[in-house]
């Protein structure tokens, strides 16, 4: 018996020996498997392209002002929207620049896309003329200016005092030839000397132009292009760009020229130095050094229309037209 008894108590310890080293090797698969499943989406994350959207202007001086009285930086808003969404459908990481329409400092959008670790700028814009063009006529009981079909058509532009400019230019072409292919028709005015500002072209093919003194382009020390998605002072095209199924063809046009986009574009800011965090000094040409401000904080935009939100103040809801009379 008493055999039995001591081979009973040694049983009883191993099991228990067993048990306590079992839970000790649970708990740190537990911990392992933790960690692992935490970090699988940041390396995911880390992989994916980053591509930042400027929406032109902001509310103290929101741009042109449409045909019916509607201010470009709401259709830039609801454009850039349109076009954050499909991007990220198609699995790229995006960063809104300015959609809180209080981002006046010019230069420091470029500088927020560079900190953020983006491969690509892109300002999101629509167009006007000169004043001189422009034609008096009645809407809804208010007067109102238009412009007539020598206006119409989107437009790229490029800077060479970009450092990337290069591959700006590859991008906006590439761009611009998936836009005509949705149909769309680059503008030829900004060109012209009289219609525009003799404007030289960049691409003429793909409605392309050099534009060297822009500040968000020439601030930029990633690839940066400024997109005008149409003329919004002529009637015709103001009522199609209102419209959300042209800014999702818009959108797509530009989802599916990102790849030839970002890939050029990843290969050359991998041999760029690193972006000098907020509140770094940030080297000047003479080799002093400016302090760097913290990005802003921006509140979530909202915007007019099915979506629901509120426009922002002074900012005219962004609706389509009436039909013209």
């Amino acid at each position: 018996m008493r055999f039995w008894s001591a081979t009973a108590r040694r049983l009883a310890a191993a099991h228990r020996t067993w048990k306590r080293h079992l839970t000790v090797a649970s708990r740190t698969w537990k911990r392992h498997l933790t960690v692992a499943f935490l970090l699988l989406p940041a390396c995911a994350t880390a992989a994916e392209p980053l591509v930042a959207l400027d929406v032109g202007h902001y509310i103290a001086k929101p741009g042109a002002t449409s045909a019916r009285g509607v201010v470009e930086f709401e259709f830039n808003r609801a454009l850039a929207l349109a076009i954050d969404t499909r991007l990220r459908q198609a699995g790229y990481r995006t960063e809104l620049i300015g959609a809180d329409g209080q981002a006046s400092d010019l230069a420091a959008r470029p500088r927020r896309a560079r900190e953020v670790g983006a491969t690509l700028f892109i300002s999101v814009h629509h167009d006007s003329a000169r004043e001189r063009f422009l034609r008096d006529w009645e809407y809804e009981g208010k007067p109102r200016k238009y412009l007539d079909d020598r206006f119409r058509g989107f437009s790229l532009f490029v800077s060479r005092q970009n450092p990337q400019w290069r591959l700006a230019l590859e991008c906006a072409s590439t761009l611009g030839a998936g836009l005509k292919a949705a149909g769309f028709t680059p503008s030829r005015y900004h060109a012209d000397p009289l219609l525009g500002e003799a404007r030289e072209f960049a691409d003429e093919a793909n409605g392309v132009h050099f534009f060297d003194n822009l500040a968000v382009l020439r601030n930029a020390t990633i690839p940066a292009l400024l997109f005008e998605a149409g003329v919004i002072v002529n009637r015709d095209e103001e009522a199609r760009l209102a419209q959300d199924a042209t800014r999702a063809r818009i959108a797509e046009a530009l989802a599916q020229a990102m790849p030839a986009c970002v890939a050029q574009a990843a290969k050359a800011l991998a041999e760029l130095p690193a972006p000098a965090p907020a509140g770094a000094a940030a080297p000047r040409p003479g080799g002093a050094a400016r302090p760097v401000r913290a990005p802003r904080a921006h509140a979530a935009p909202a915007l007019p229309g099915p979506t629901g939100g509120t426009p922002p103040p002074a900012a005219h809801a962004l609706a389509a037209p009436a039909p013209l009379q």
